[in-house]
């Protein structure tokens, strides 16, 4: 028997659908933080929103901080709890 898989259908399509959103989604505002952590390394900046469970957490990459998500957050914010976090090493990581 031959099996055909047609990339519209199932959750293989809705995963691409959310991924190719995600990365195309780009926004100019930047999430504030909910609290700022000094370590002796440095300074670490988070942001939580929302209440529902799940939490939903947000790691970014290639340098980024949590301001990538910043299109998203929101969104996951009204159905979700949320949180994001810039990495230790990113400059101005806190603001």
């Amino acid at each position: 028997m031959i099996r055909r898989f047609y990339p519209t259908s199932g959750s293989w399509f809705a995963a691409s659908a959310i991924a190719a959103l995600l990365i195309g989604m780009t926004g100019c505002a930047s999430i504030k933080p909910t609290a700022v952590v000094t370590t002796p390394t440095g300074i670490v900046a988070s942001a939580v929103a929302g209440k529902t469970l799940p939490t939903v957490v947000l790691q970014s990459g290639l340098g980024d901080g949590k301001d990538s998500w910043n299109a998203v957050f929101p969104a996951i914010a009204a159905r979700h709890q949320v949180f994001a976090y810039d990495r230790l090493a990113l400059p101005n990581a806190h603001k």
